[in-house]
């Protein structure tokens, strides 16, 4: 790479606007039920990340589509899912064809659900951003 495209480079990489930076989230789900005890047994520790840089607009109008991913640790599951940003809404969506999907979805005010579409489950809890 010449000197004149790592300046180039260097310029496009500072231009990028804060929510280009990976935010991490921590989230604690569990079934909605009536019994407290009981929901608490269900709980489902979910980790995940979205890299910014993955929703910035493309430097030069020939590059190809950006494919977005993450990796998701749901309890023991590993996964990788598309994560999203809509709004003040994060989250993200896993196809697992035969297991089905997997959404999750974070309310500005950290409020989070998560669903299961071949389990049936349908959860409710709250998230954390963390430092990446």
């Amino acid at each position: 790479m010449s000197g004149r495209a790592l300046s180039l480079a260097a310029a496009a990489i500072a231009a990028l606007p804060a929510a280009a930076a990976t935010v991490g989230y921590e989230c604690r789900v569990a079934d909605v039920c009536a019994d407290e005890a009981r929901c608490a047994a269900t709980a489902l520790d979910i980790r995940f990340a979205i890299d910014g840089t993955q929703f910035v607009d493309p430097v030069h109008r020939g590059e190809p589509p950006r494919r977005k991913v993450t990796t998701v640790t749901a309890g023991r599951a590993v996964f990788a899912a598309e994560p999203f940003v809509l709004g003040d809404v994060r989250g993200f969506y896993a196809d697992a064809e035969a297991l089905g999907h997997r959404m999750l979805s974070i309310a500005p005010d950290g409020r989070a659900s998560y669903a299961e579409t071949v389990a049936g489950r349908r959860m409710t809890g709250t998230c954390r951003s963390v430092p990446q």
